[in-house]
């Protein structure tokens, strides 16, 4: 899981093609982190539990 406020230190990794990008962020209200992550529709949310999202690659 990815925490959007805390960037990873280590070499950025590619998503596989049916990967599955899920993170939490406790920071950004619920239309901010879907409006961020889906604006440049690299991205489309595929599912939102209690206090993670998970999206899908665009197409």
């Amino acid at each position: 899981m990815l925490c959007a406020s805390k960037p990873k230190k280590d070499k950025p990794k590619r998503l596989k093609p049916n990967g599955i990008l899920s993170f939490s962020d406790h920071h950004m209200k619920e239309n901010e982190i879907e409006s961020n992550v889906t604006s440049r529709r690299l991205f489309r949310l595929l599912r939102k539990g209690k206090r993670t999202y998970s999206f899908l690659k665009g197409e």
